[in-house]
């Protein structure tokens, strides 16, 4: 099963007369998680795929160039923050997971 991920991050565009326009980017994504080293396969680390990128602003999707979406998603920059941001996503979820099962679990006892 892939799980996709959504990461939101605010991004300031400079404006010619000096303002700037505040906006949040967002990128939808999924994890490649690691794969341990087997016989006739090297190991491989975790790595994103990104598979959207969108710009918006109150609630309105803006035209993003090519060169802006490059970079934002600047792998350099982006791809340790998105795996950081899928980790804590995936034990959120776990955790959440544990809570409704340890109700669950108290409710069965009584």
């Amino acid at each position: 099963m892939t799980t996709f991920y959504t990461y939101h991050e605010p991004v300031y565009i400079d404006v010619r007369d000096g303002s700037y326009i505040e906006a949040t980017a967002e990128i939808t994504y999924r994890v490649v998680w690691p794969y341990p080293a087997s016989y006739g396969q090297p190991a491989e680390d975790a790595s994103t795929d990104i598979q959207s990128v969108r710009l918006m602003k109150d609630g309105a999707e803006l035209d993003l160039p090519t060169w802006m979406s490059d970079l934002i998603t600047c792998p350099d920059t982006m791809e340790r923050e998105l795996l950081d941001h899928a980790f804590k996503e995936r034990e959120a979820a776990s955790d959440d997971a544990a809570d409704h099962y340890g109700r669950l679990a108290q409710q069965w006892r009584r």
